[in-house]
């Protein structure tokens, strides 16, 4: 489904965030962000994976890590594409990982939240 979504963005339709009309197209992917839309493909997969492979833990313990994992897989190719635009020093910290950490890790904590509560098979 990541796969598809990406292909709607760069064949123009509005489906990326952003202020009205919302930002799409080849070159728009090739943008700043552009690694972090790589990264959100590649988060996807290894998340989905890990759920699914990491089983000797607690249901709680191997969602998180699954959701950890995808989160630093997301920010790898991210702030390296972003590097070549903003520079690989501190300030690539500052607009790259920063300003989004509390908001990912409230996003994290819900989403352990809600896959224990749906699949909880094991104990938590």
């Amino acid at each position: 489904m990541v796969f598809v979504y990406l292909l709607e963005g760069i064949f123009g339709l509005p489906v990326f965030a952003g202020t009205p009309p919302a930002p799409s197209g080849l070159a728009y992917v090739f943008g700043p962000t552009g690694g972090f839309l790589a990264g959100f493909l590649l988060a996807a997969a290894v998340t989905g994976w890990m759920v699914r492979k990491i089983d000797r833990f607690p249901l709680v313990l191997t969602a998180a890590l699954a959701v950890v994992g995808g989160s630093v897989v997301l920010y790898i190719p991210g702030l390296i594409w972003l590097g070549n635009f903003v520079g690989h020093e501190k300030k690539l910290l500052e607009f790259g990982l920063y300003p989004f950490i509390l908001g990912d890790a409230v996003k994290a904590a819900i989403a352990v939240t809600l896959y224990a509560i749906f699949h909880g098979r094991r104990s938590m």
